[in-house]
């Protein structure tokens, strides 16, 4: 019996020791991720090159140039573009869930 009592012990001695030991490891692991996050939130801001020239002048595709052109150009909502190929639908008033436009080709 005694024997059976100092095992039944000496189990729960190592499950609390491995138990301190994980919970240890655990706290470390976070204070090492905690640290990591700060030091990539917290690093300098690289010097960027300036912007040339030639990118801060934006050209207008030649279907947003020419107001005459009978055929419907749609630059900005996916979901327009969508509806003029078919794969998605309109209100039933022609007009795009997404944005409100008028989705009708003349």
């Amino acid at each position: 019996m005694d024997q059976h009592v100092s095992i039944f012990l000496a189990s729960i001695g190592v499950l609390a020791l491995v138990g301190i030991v994980g919970l240890g490891l655990i706290y470390l692991l976070k204070i090492r991720r905690k640290r990591k996050n700060e030091s990539l939130t917290s690093a300098p801001v690289m010097n960027l090159p300036q912007a040339s020239p030639r990118l801060e002048k934006v050209q207008l595709h030649p279907a947003l140039q020419s107001q005459d052109s009978n055929e419907a150009f749609i630059s900005e909502c996916l979901t327009c573009s969508l509806i003029q190929m078919g794969s998605s639908v309109s209100y039933g008033d022609n007009t795009c869930p997404q944005c409100g436009a008028n989705t009708t080709i003349r």
